[in-house]
């Protein structure tokens, strides 16, 4: 078999296709799913490039493909099964294109990506806040976070991978220096445990601003699984933001809607990031609270609020003259520019429609 192998224009690669070959470049082309053991022992195996439309990799896939260093994954990716990379002994750095990727239980055991990723984690303990990264990365395929496991931890940025199922409660209790989170909405808090402890899960991490959710729900999923509403973020008095691309609306907790709301107005570049059938369930709440948004724009001086108000017609001539004279005391030229464009398209739209409702009187 030569060394470098192109697969392209086929549903499956089929179970065994290519194990224990001596392949050593692999290119997958217009390729669907690669079936279970396919690449298996395929230790000579040193770059892969998957190109857009693979879905599936299934388990063992990769298994023991000891010269593999880097793999890149296309974004149309939705599945990365149980060991599919386990034992690649030289596996360093995993790139995922689309973060909601569903990886199951040890897609990555026993790589060095792995084995780092835990070695920091297993130093980010109360007993060891002095040796502590400030960025916790637990690794892609790590199925459990136990109860306590990081409390008290002096992490500042927590990522908990996609392939989490469930997560004990106060596990990250206390986490005073924490200020993000990146997840996936489909973990779950193991709730038989969470009936013994008062707390939640992030109670007392009186630094966190903003927690990112990954990606969509599985199909029948539940968002956040167990989560208590009012514990898991008990004591996070900086939690402004709360921002799921994927995430209707109201399927947030009730007390959690107005941090999915903040993360919606500040993202400038929400058209693109939000899908439509997820911006509208934003915009109908928006549409009936505008005026509590108006006052908070005008509070804050928030570009990315203005920009929505303005671009979604919310406020009038009214509103216009009050966030002026707000933007000019605070001397807030981007804002103060945003207005008087906003302004002059107002008034020529209005006169537009003065002009038709005289033209339709006189018929």
């Amino acid at each position: 078999m030569e060394e470098t192998l192109i697969i392209e224009n086929t549903d499956i690669i089929q179970r065994h296709a290519y194990f224990h070959t001596n392949i050593k470049h692999l290119i997958i082309k217009n390729v669907k799913i690669i079936d279970v053991e396919a690449f298996h022992g395929c230790n000579k195996l040193e770059t892969i490039e998957f190109h857009e439309g693979l879905q599936e990799i299934r388990s063992r896939a990769f298994w023991y493909c000891s010269s593999l260093k880097e793999v890149v994954f296309p974004k149309s990716i939705q599945l990365i099964g149980s060991r599919a990379f386990e034992c690649c002994s030289h596996l360093e750095k995993i790139k995922l294109l689309y973060p909601g990727t569903f990886i199951d239980e040890y897609a990555f055991n026993e790589t060095p990506y792995w084995n780092t990723l835990l070695h920091q984690a297993s130093l980010c303990t109360s007993q060891n806040k002095s040796d502590c990264y400030p960025e916790l990365v637990l690794p892609e395929g790590a199925m459990h976070v136990d109860i306590w496991a990081y409390n008290k931890s002096a992490i500042e940025y927590l990522y908990l991978p996609n392939s989490l199922r469930t997560i004990g409660n106060c596990a990250f209790k206390d986490c005073t220096y924490l200020k993000e989170i990146s997840m996936s909405p489909n973990s779950y808090c193991n709730t038989k445990m969470k009936l013994h402890y008062t707390d939640g899960i992030f109670s007392g991490c009186q630094s966190l601003e903003k927690v990112i959710f990954r990606g969509p729900l599985k199909p029948h999923g539940k968002f956040l699984e167990g989560f208590d509403e009012e514990k898991t973020f008990m004591g996070c008095y900086q939690l402004k933001q709360m921002i799921g691309w994927d995430i209707p609306l109201e399927l947030y907790p009730g007390s959690w809607r107005g941090y999915a709301i903040n993360g919606y107005l500040e993202d400038i570049d929400r058209n693109s990031h939000y899908s439509k059938n997820v911006q509208a369930s934003y915009d109908d709440y928006l549409k009936n609270h505008y005026e509590m948004y108006i006052q908070k724009a005008s509070r804050n001086q928030s570009y990315a609020i203005h920009q929505y108000l303005t671009s979604h017609q919310l406020i009038n001539e009214r509103h216009i003259q009050a966030l002026l004279e707000v933007a000019t005391k605070h001397q807030n030229a981007d804002i103060i520019a945003l207005l008087l464009e906003y302004q002059n398209t107002y008034h020529k739209h209005n006169s537009f429609n003065e002009l038709i409702d005289a033209f339709l009187q006189e018929d």
